[in-house]
């Protein structure tokens, strides 16, 4: 039943969320500055990365050259990198104990899991 990370064990993994002036790590890491050394940095310091796959409108060029960067610097250190589906709801998965659970609205940037009551910025 699990999702892309339901067998990442030792791994030290992060997820990447790329916006238009940078990039924001699952860990609330922001990276903001040149594109090859953000991905150059996420690519040297993790094991595993998570890129999701939802860029649209005007900023697609953009953030598809960013993530193509990351992507790159990934296989050059020989790291992990694992594209998420647009659909995974991955705003709403508890990465504490998996429960689907979060906000359905995108008003709502912080959330405490029904099943394990872990508390969750959306960011």
């Amino acid at each position: 039943m699990g999702g892309p990370l339901s067998q990442v064990t030792n791994d030290r993994a992060v997820g990447v969320d790329v916006g238009v002036q940078g990039v924001i790590l699952s860990d609330g890491t922001k990276l903001y500055g040149n594109m090859v050394q953000m991905a150059s940095r996420i690519a040297s310091e993790y094991t595993l990365v998570c890129l999701e796959t939802l860029v649209l409108g005007p900023m697609y060029k953009r953030l598809m050259q960013t993530l193509e960067c990351i992507e790159q610097a990934c296989r050059v250190r020989q790291v992990r990198c694992v594209k998420i589906d647009r659909y995974y709801p991955s705003t709403k998965t508890c990465f504490e104990c998996k429960a689907i659970s979060g906000p359905t609205s995108l008003r709502v940037r912080n959330w405490t899991c029904y099943a394990c009551g872990a508390e969750h910025d959306r960011d």
